[in-house]
């Protein structure tokens, strides 16, 4: 998992041994992630689990999650339970491992924040030199 720093963050995984899943889950700033913590309680979640709704699961790898990006709302921010988007803000992400016959683990943790990304930008100007301004050759030996 990578802050891009322009807004957005890239999660990159592997596949997970069937009946186990990834999920990138966003919490509140200053919340701490824990493999307790069930992914439904969270603001939002995605997830590699195939018997999840399809509102819930997570993009190929590398997904790149930024605000308006399709999420799941587990109901854990107060709001109903369905789909949703990621709203601009500062976020404690998180990336676990859920097995089917193991504890789960917290892979990674960030505070982020996710808003609309911006692209990179340049410039160049050209100008001409006007002809009555010749340039002299640096070397005439």
């Amino acid at each position: 998992m990578v802050d891009n720093g322009d807004g957005s963050v890239t999660v990159t995984y592997s596949g997970a041994a069937p009946g186990d899943s990834i999920v990138f889950m966003g919490l509140p700033s200053g919340t701490t992630c824990s493999s307790q913590i069930p992914p439904a309680s969270g603001l939002f979640f995605v997830t590699t689990d195939v018997s999840s709704p399809l509102s819930a699961r997570m993009a190929a790898s590398p997904a790149t999650f930024t605000s308006g990006t399709a999420v799941f709302n587990g109901g854990g921010g107060g709001n109903p339970p369905g789909a949703t988007t990621i709203a601009a803000g500062v976020y404690n992400v998180c990336l676990l491992r859920i097995y089917s016959q193991q504890p789960n683990t917290v892979i990674q943790q960030m505070q982020v924040t996710l808003g609309t990304v911006t692209p990179t930008t340049s410039a160049t100007t050209s100008t001409t030199a006007p002809a009555a301004d010749p340039v002299a050759p640096a070397f005439t030996g």
